[in-house]
């Protein structure tokens, strides 16, 4: 599956205060680099980034609601418990990230990898996710419900205790990631034509009350 990267050009400006940068052009980013940002419950809501790295930025309880991002790269940044519900995300690169506890419902992600990152206990409910690779990050009790999984690929991803309420599995493997404790509606269906190794299909098989012995 080929996902699109984000086309990030060289010649990047160094924004040193990004607050004072975003009231200044009218909450617009564009090819620049934003390094070593700090913020607590500061609001960035309704933003616009394209062609921006952004790099050990900490953004704790942060609105950043209905933001877009296109073309971004976000390395070693830390997104817990802010909100960016609302936000599309096209063509970006989350690499050594944390966004534990963060609100993503009913964000929009194309082209996008999440890369040796840590996303518990986020909330993606009702997002769409489509042309997605997750690889060696950790999901678990992450709410993926009511979501719009296309075109996905998971490599030494974690799902554990990951809800998936009313989200269509069918297709996505799961051999090459740890999925366990996870959160389906009584019906299964989530859960009909999802590709599981033997391991797996044995504790899935649990939800249905299914005891199996050797």
């Amino acid at each position: 599956m080929k996902i699109d990267k984000p086309d990030v050009g060289e010649n990047l400006e160094l924004i040193d205060t990004i607050l004072l940068h975003l009231r200044a052009a009218q909450y617009e980013v564009e090819s620049a680099k934003i390094k070593g940002e700090d913020l607590i419950a500061e609001d960035l809501s309704e933003s616009s980034f394209t062609e921006t790295v952004f790099e050990q930025c900490t953004f704790s309880e942060c609105n950043i609601r209905k933001s877009s991002f296109a073309d971004v790269i976000f390395r070693s940044c830390d997104f817990s418990n802010s909100k960016l519900s609302g936000s599309t995300f096209a063509r970006c690169h989350f690499i050594s990230c944390k966004g534990v506890g963060a609100s993503l419902r009913e964000c929009g992600f194309r082209d996008v990898i999440f890369e040796s990152s840590a996303f518990k206990y986020a909330d993606f409910t009702e997002s769409s996710l489509n042309f997605i690779k997750i690889i060696d990050s950790d999901f678990s009790h992450a709410e993926l419900v009511k979501c719009s999984l296309r075109n996905t690929a998971f490599t030494e991803a974690v799902f554990i205790g990951t809800a998936f309420y009313h989200t269509p599995l069918k297709g996505i493997d799961f051999t090459d990631s740890i999925m366990s404790d996870i959160g389906v509606t009584s019906e299964l269906r989530e859960l009909k034509g999802v590709v599981v190794d033997r391991e797996q299909a044995a504790q899935l098989a649990a939800l249905l009350g299914v005891i199996i012995r050797d």
